[in-house]
């Protein structure tokens, strides 16, 4: 081997490791942080994205590698949701709401193209093997926190949810989850695809793990997810019995692992730690038989296995289809009579919720539909799905409409779900692309992971709000945009000119995100300083925070209350007014200017304010009027 090829196997190999630490480490380092749901610290994130951005193309190491057609669809869709975010400023309902949405769509649009021009032939895989470390190191810590509570003492919980369910660290259960899911697709693709058997070892040995974590999340939709995401493996995968046989080792080295969960009632409550030693031991049984046998002979055997009989083939596929129509119809109706039916109360075993599907989507999806038919063409404006919710009958406090495709067509009307669309099959395309058409088994492996990940989010996506949950969004778009890119070897840095424009372009992204970081941390200062009773610097905070977002309306909340405070209660209610004037539909205004007014002792103004407020929400239960009793001994 010469000295010039053997300095290229070294500068691609540190290429590749450079690809794979980055990779893991930043999905590690975004799910710690809570999953980046906070706004402030999205937004942050998405400042970090662009500016790399912006170095990578000054500095002529952007772009490695020309967008490929899937990609450019990609930035298409997000462009088309981007164009509607922006242009329902001009009708929504707040724009406070509305500005936030166009910066998850811009830090979306950084991540792919982020990605996409960092991304050559040679970092595909590490970039994959980068996400499926991370995966594995925050079920780690997932698991961890439930088998040694004592060493998280801050678990990012809200207390909104129930503590029996693992939400830890991503805030959501069901964004824990979804981040398994996503996991265990990824060990499936890639240790049924890997050229090494250490890389197959280690991948196998991840799925336990993520089995155990997505368990005691009881999430129905991750364990939907996960079946999915088992099944379109092998379907998709060039090592199709290679895949199947990993898949049925998995599942068998995780389920004693499950069952032994369940039966120490304290680890599967989260009441306590009696018997985590032994689950622990047990688990790390489980991924070392997965990885010993993934490493075994017989496992690169089965990769050459082929059932090349086209009658078998056919008579597998009319069986499948048989049993599919035998079974599904009944399946699905009960599904949905399960899913319409009022919510009951179920047992302390939180493994019950698996066997039902109530609950109040289809409340919130009929909503939804609602908001679309008022408003088909335009929606009611990013973000503000809550206010439509509130006035329309919603009796659940949520700022969501839980579903990918459904929020958009509400909020930004027929054309909303179309953007989301158009990226999500551009990336599915991608994907399927690389996995027909790879010469080797390993870039086939990346492909068939892009389109399991891709559909097993727009799965989760499509019933929830995980992608709000910063870390799983990134966690799959990185996924199958390395798996959709990568397609050519390293190219020499762009012309000057366009890689200025680009450098422009991603400096002015970042300074879009300076307003509504500074106005979150200003207010978030004044409320620390009015908690602490530091009512003066509790008011320049808030003056500040609202002077940094002109046209936020919290702001000016934390101002008024902190006015009120000092009894200063006409300018209290002066910018309660200002306050409601940017968020008309907003029932907190008017509810908290009726307090200002009852204090101010104008009881009529008082119970104008209420009812306005009562109106907003009419089915909020502390804002129902007092109901009227009768006398002792009428009828």
């Amino acid at each position: 081997m010469t000295t010039r090829r053997r300095w290229r196997r070294s500068l691609r190999a540190s290429r590749g490791l450079a690809a794979f630490g980055i990779t893991a480490a930043t999905l590690v380092a975004v799910a710690a942080a809570g999953g980046a749901y906070d706004v402030a610290v999205r937004q942050e994130l998405a400042m970090l994205v662009w500016a790399a951005l912006a170095a990578g193309l000054l500095s002529g190491v952007l772009p490695r590698a020309r967008l490929t057609a899937a990609v450019r669809w990609a930035a298409v869709g997000l462009g088309l949701l981007l164009a509607l975010t922006a242009a329902s400023l001009t009708w929504t309902e707040s724009a406070e709401r509305t500005v936030p949405e166009i910066a998850r769509i811009l830090h979306v649009v950084g991540i792919l193209l982020l990605v996409a021009l960092a991304v050559d032939k040679s970092t595909v895989v590490p970039v994959l093997g980068g996400g499926l470390t991370a995966g594995a190191i925050v079920c780690g810590l997932a698991l961890a926190s439930r088998l040694v509570p004592g060493a998280f003492p801050s678990q990012h919980s809200s207390g909104v949810f129930s503590p029996s369910r693992l939400s830890y660290p991503l805030g959501y259960y069901n964004a824990v989850a979804a981040w398994s899911t996503l996991t265990i697709a990824l060990a499936l693709c890639l240790s049924a695809h890997m050229e090494r058997t250490w890389t197959r070892a280690a991948a196998l040995a991840v799925a336990p793990l993520a089995g155990l974590v997505l368990f005691l999340t009881y999430s129905r939709a991750g364990i939907v997810g996960a079946a999915c995401a088992v099944m379109l493996t092998v379907v998709v995968a060039r090592n199709r019995w290679t895949a199947l046989a990993h898949a049925i080792l998995a599942a068998a080295a995780t389920a004693p692992v499950i069952l032994l969960a369940r039966e120490h009632r304290s680890i599967a409550d989260a009441t306590g730690t009696a018997g985590a030693d032994l689950v622990a031991a047990t688990l790390a049984a489980a991924m070392a038989v997965c990885a010993a046998l993934a490493a075994s002979s017989w496992s690169h055997r089965l990769d050459s296995s082929r059932v090349r009989n086209r009658y078998l083939q056919l008579g597998a596929i009319c069986a499948i289809v048989l049993v599919a129509a035998a079974t599904l119809p009944g399946l699905a109706d009960r599904a949905w009579t399960s899913f319409t039916a009022p919510k009951e109360a179920t047992s302390g075993d939180p493994v019950q919720r698996l066997g039902d599907l109530g609950g109040n989507r289809d409340e919130i999806w009929a909503a939804a539909i609602d908001a679309f038919e008022a408003h088909p063409l335009r929606g009611t404006g990013a973000g503000t799905f809550e206010f439509w919710f509130n006035r329309n009958g919603g009796e659940t406090s949520l700022k969501d409409a839980h579903s990918l495709l459904l929020e958009p067509l509400a909020e930004l009307g027929i054309l909303g779900p179309i953007g989301v669309i158009v990226f999500l099959s551009a990336l599915l395309t991608g994907g399927w692309r690389r996995l027909r058409s790879a010469p080797a088994s390993v870039e086939a492996g990346a492909g068939a992971a892009g389109v399991v990940t891709i559909v097993v989010f727009t799965l989760h996506a499509g019933v929830d709000w995980t992608w709000e949950c910063t870390a799983v969004t990134a966690l799959a778009v990185v996924a199958a945009t390395a798996a959709a890119s990568g397609t050519s070897e390293f190219r020499r840095p762009a012309a000057l000119g366009p890689r200025l424009a680009g450098t422009a372009a991603a400096l002015g992204v970042v300074a879009l995100m300076v307003p509504g970081i500074s106005s979150q941390l200003l207010l978030r200062d004044s409320r620390a300083a009015a908690a602490a009773g530091d009512m003066a610097l509790a008011l320049r905070k808030a003056d500040a925070a609202a002077g940094a977002e002109p046209w936020s309306s919290t702001p000016l909340v934390q101002r008024a209350l902190v006015l009120e405070q000092l009894g200063r209660l006409r300018q209290a209610r002066a910018t309660m007014a200002a306050a409601a004037s940017r968020e008309p539909t907003n029932w907190r205004h008017p509810y908290i200017a009726a307090r200002i007014e009852a204090e101010l002792g104008s009881a009529e103004r008082a119970l104008a304010q209420l009812e306005r407020a009562r109106r907003l929400r009419p089915l909020g239960r502390f804002l129902q009027p007092p109901r009227a009793e009768s006398a002792p001994g009428s009828p």
